[in-house]
């Protein structure tokens, strides 16, 4: 029904290991060891001419009325009376201890949103998630 009409098609995907050992940009192509099968798809749509976009997604979002990742993760160190970190801490990615997350916890994925920043003049105003810890809404 899409095909060759000007209606847009919104594709999620997201940041997670795709760019091993660097800071991910906008501009990088999913690797071949972690396929992406949405953007798979999403770019079959565009050669069928789809107006489709993609928009990757952090491995959490928080804030007012956040019922997802952070949460867990409060929990998780609530109930285990500690707060941990995996390996040396140094992975750049905001998430404490673990559970059934362990994996996604022990991800380094830094990724920069500067080229969306400048195209949309977009400077986000909201906290940051350790400012945001602050809030009450939390605990």
């Amino acid at each position: 029904m899409l095909e060759g009409s000007a209606r847009p098609l919104l594709v999620t995907s997201g940041v997670a290991l795709l760019a091993p050992g660097r800071t991910a940009t906008e501009e990088d192509a999913a690797i071949p060891s972690f396929p992406r099968k949405s953007e798979s798809a999403t770019a079959a749509l565009l050669e069928r001419g789809v107006r489709a976009s993609i928009v990757r997604l952090p491995p959490s979002v928080h804030g007012h009325g956040d019922h997802g990742f952070v949460p867990f993760l409060i929990g998780f160190a609530r109930a285990k009376g500690v707060s941990a970190y995996i390996g040396d801490g140094l992975n750049r990615w905001p998430a404490e201890h673990f559970g059934w997350c362990a994996t996604f916890a022990g991800i380094d994925a830094p990724t920069s949103s500067a080229r969306t920043r400048a195209q949309l003049e977009w400077t986000p105003e909201q906290p940051g998630l350790i400012a945001d810890f602050d809030h009450p809404a939390y605990f």
